[in-house]
């Protein structure tokens, strides 16, 4: 369940709902959030302006459920993940590489919007992008404790402070390499492989691999 969209409950509806997310994220690969239209999104979409507000109060809020979205999203990948894993047993390292490999492929699938839930809050300090970094806050929470779960398994002990700063590093360098990858000192046209296996290699041996 979306918050900030209008509630719906006939499934035609929800889908109509989802259609407009969708055609916003391919948009947004190609369009600022400030560039991008209601009425591009409508027509990308298959819906009238109308549809589009009787399920989102303004463009902002469109953008508010697609971070929902995508947080969702992310966090039942990372589930999935592990749901067939005994977590705490698996090796730092192993851990360290399946959440990188997950939020490589997140930035990869969703750069146009993280790209516009990255500058729009710079621009416009509304309220419920004050709330969408709280809310961020506590999905990294949850990211620090998976790093620092199953401790028995290093030699030394990962403090919350390493942890938030791992996770950190990791959100950071996919940033600037694939949300805005022409700013990024990484100019090539580097591979998910590649970042994969670099960022791995460098957090792991900074939590003490």
């Amino acid at each position: 369940m979306l918050a900030h969209a209008k509630t719906t409950h006939q499934p035609r509806s929800q889908k109509t709902r989802d259609a407009i997310l969708d055609a916003s994220v391919q948009l947004l690969e190609d369009h600022s959030f400030a560039e991008l239209s209601i009425q591009q999104i409508v027509v990308a979409a298959g819906c009238s302006v109308g549809t589009f507000y009787g399920r989102f109060k303004d463009k902002e809020t469109l953008l508010k459920c697609l971070d929902e979205k995508l947080r969702d999203e992310t966090v039942a990948s990372i589930a999935k993940a592990f749901s067939t894993k005994d977590w705490t047993n698996l090796e730092l390292k192993e851990r360290v590489r399946t959440l990188i490999e997950i939020l490589t492929r997140y930035h990869k699938a969703n750069r146009g919007v993280l790209r516009a839930l990255i500058l729009v809050p710079r621009l416009h300090p509304a309220k419920h992008f004050v709330e969408t970094g709280e809310d961020f806050s506590a999905g990294t929470n949850t990211l620090v404790e998976l790093l620092r779960d199953g401790q028995v398994k290093t030699e030394t002990q990962i403090s919350k402070l390493s942890a938030e700063l791992a996770i950190a590093t990791i959100f950071s360098s996919l940033r600037e390499i694939i949300v805005f990858p022409d700013s990024a000192i990484v100019t090539d046209d580097v591979r998910a492989a590649d970042i994969v296996n670099e960022l791995t290699n460098m957090i792991y041996g900074y939590l003490g691999g």
